[in-house]
């Protein structure tokens, strides 16, 4: 007859046995859950960062001066040429006013952006065409690469440095059946066509 020692033993091994495999499996778990939350973060981001991108566009285009203004961070800057850089969001604000008093059309378009993260830095690339009404109603199509520095902020994601790389502009194009303009509602509208008779 085994001695109730022996048995006691026998339970206590078991009982250690069982108590590692718990502690591994809850480490596991946790090593999951970790791992998770980082992609998640990741993807989190690059989302963040691909919206940052498409509300560059839509601010520029649509005049949002508020919009516009969020998408920078505070001493961001906007290397449009090489030998034209605008610093802080007030500067690079100016900047882009100038082109909405020059143009009175521009609609910007996005695409193969791939992001880069580095912690709270990251870094992008995307391509960009972009269509241009001149003040004489022709149109100009152009487009480059954006190389971008990005910076998280207690906002969130802000662009830190623009420079617009391989720039190139086609012939200009001859004007459409008629110039359009942003009305009050936000709506892109062709101008009503005017006589001598309404000019006077």
């Amino acid at each position: 007859m085994r001695h109730p020692a022996s048995r006691f033993l026998q339970w206590a091994g078991a009982g250690r046995h069982d108590t590692r495999l718990a502690v591994r499996s809850t480490v596991a778990a946790m090593g999951a859950l970790e791992d998770l939350e980082e992609r998640l973060e990741r993807i989190e981001t690059e989302l963040a960062l691909h919206r940052l991108a498409q509300n560059y566009c839509i601010a520029a285009d649509h005049r949002d001066r508020r919009l516009w203004a969020s998408v920078w961070a505070d001493d961001a800057v906007w290397e449009v040429r090489p030998d034209a850089a605008f610093t802080g969001t007030a500067d690079i604000t100016r900047a882009v006013e100038a082109q909405w008093r020059t143009f009175p059309l521009m609609l910007h378009a996005t695409a193969n952006h791939t992001v880069d993260q580095h912690g709270d830095m990251a870094t992008g690339r995307a391509d960009v065409t972009a269509f241009v009404q001149l003040p004489d109603g022709r149109w100009i199509l152009g487009g480059a690469t954006y190389e971008d520095e990005y910076r998280r902020t207690p906002e969130g994601w802000r662009i830190a440095r623009r420079r617009v790389a391989r720039p190139f502009d086609l012939a200009a194009l001859p004007p459409s059946a008629g110039p359009l303009h942003l009305d009050d509602d936000g709506e892109f509208r062709q101008r009503p066509e005017t006589t001598d008779a309404d000019a006077t």
